[in-house]
C-alpha cells in the first residue's frame, strides 16, 4: 500500500509533466511540429488525440528500517490485545536529535514511530492514546528514557507525538498498552 508522501510525489511528477504537455499544446509554434521517426508530420487526427499519462519511472524513497512506520505497526498488532498497561506523561524528542544513536543503535529518525522508556526491554511495541480521548497509535521503543520529572514514562518520536496531537502541548498525559515485549536480553553472570 502506497503512503501518503509516495502518494504526493507520484502526483507532483504527475502534473509536472501534464502542465508541460498543455504548454507545448497551448503555443504549437513555439514547439515547432511534432514528427514520427520516418520525419514526417503527424495527420491532425493523430494530434488531437491527447498523449496518455507518463509511466512513473521514479521510485519512492523505500522507508527507513531502523524508523518503523505506524500504519505497519498498527496493521500487525492492532488486533493485539494488551499484556499491560499503565498511564502517566509523555513529552517527544527535539528534531534536533536526528541521527543521533539511539540505546538500540539505530539512529533517531523523527519521521518514525518510536519511543523512549525507562525499563520495557527495546523492541517492544506498544499502543498510545490521550487520556483525553481520541486516536490511539502504535510506536515501538528503540531508547532508554525519559529522565525527566518522575510522571514522564514515553519520549516519543516527533512523527508520533504529531500524530497524538501534543505537539503545541509539549506534554500530554496518555494511556500506554504494551501489545508486545521485545526480546530480553541475557543477564551477565
Amino acid at each position: 500500500m502506497a503512503t501518503l508522501r509516495q502518494l504526493s510525489v507520484l502526483a507532483c511528477a504527475w502534473l509536472a509533466s501534464t502542465s508541460c504537455r498543455s504548454e507545448a499544446a497551448r503555443s504549437p509554434a513555439a514547439a515547432g511540429p511534432a514528427r514520427n521517426v520516418a520525419g514526417a508530420t503527424p495527420s491532425e487526427e493523430e494530434a488531437s488525440e491527447p498523449a496518455p499519462p507518463p509511466e512513473n519511472t521514479e521510485t519512492a524513497p523505500a522507508p527507513i528500517a531502523s524508523a518503523p512506520s505506524e500504519p505497519s505497526l498498527a496493521v500487525r498488532y492492532g488486533t493485539k490485545t494488551a499484556l499491560s498497561s499503565f498511564v502517566g506523561s509523555a513529552s517527544y524528542y527535539a528534531d534536533s536529535l536526528a541521527g543521533h544513536a539511539t540505546a538500540s543503535g539505530v539512529p533517531y529518525d523523527p519521521r518514525g514511530f518510536t519511543a523512549a522508556h525507562r525499563t520495557l526491554p527495546l523492541g517492544s511495541v506498544l499502543r498510545v492514546s490521550r487520556q483525553s480521548g481520541g486516536r490511539a497509535i502504535y510506536v515501538q521503543v528503540n531508547d532508554r528514557g525519559p529522565y525527566g520529572p518522575r510522571g514522564r514514562v514515553l519520549d516519543l518520536s516527533g512523527a508520533a507525538a504529531e500524530a497524538l496531537g501534543i505537539l503545541r502541548l509539549g506534554v500530554a498525559k496518555v494511556r500506554v498498552e504494551v501489545v508486545a515485549y521485545g526480546p530480553s536480553r541475557k543477564r551477565r553472570r
